[in-house]
């Protein structure tokens, strides 16, 4: 299977962590969106959501995930609100997208020992977000319950489902 894996996800389900590992486990280059923005800007998320704004920031992700579906074989973390614009959309059904499903009390809980989340500074904007975008999350066609598994689990569980519906 030559197509992209893109792990999609609310803020704090471990996106990064598990893209990475699943990138090792089948060989493949690893692509974290929001780490590619901010060596390109040379501005963390925060600072470009503070200074430039939610728009700028969307329209930067946008670019680096056009660039990125150009290529092959990668596994790509997403930021937690690319899914919600249409054009990433046609991009991710050109490769295989993956729901981490991740309760919202363990993401709070992970959120709790982190500052630089500009979308998630008090409890209350975290429901919020959390709910506008739920439904979207769960269109995807691969989705992983993440609540009580290891990181290794939650790869073998992608391998076997994205591999296993490509052959």
């Amino acid at each position: 299977m030559d197509k992209n894996i893109y792990i999609s996800g609310f803020m704090g389900t471990g996106k990064s962590s598990i893209g990475r590992l699943l990138s090792n486990k089948l060989d493949r280059g690893f692509i974290d969106t929001d780490h590619q923005i901010e060596q390109s800007s040379e501005m963390s998320i925060d600072e470009i959501f503070t200074k430039l704004g939610e728009p700028f920031f969307r329209d930067i992700e946008k670019e680096v995930i056009q660039e990125l579906g150009n290529q092959k074989k990668l596994v790509i973390s997403l930021g937690g609100g690319a899914i919600l614009n249409e054009e990433n959309q046609k991009i991710f059904s050109e490769g295989a997208l993956v729901f981490l499903d991740t309760p919202l009390t363990i993401i709070k809980e992970r959120l709790s020992r982190t500052s630089h989340r500009p979308l998630a500074k008090r409890d209350d904007e975290i429901d919020a977000l959390y709910e506008e975008r739920i439904a979207t999350y769960r269109q995807a066609p691969y989705i992983i319950d993440c609540q009580s598994h290891s990181p290794d689990e939650i790869c073998q569980m992608i391998i076997k489902k994205v591999i296993l519906d490509e052959n």
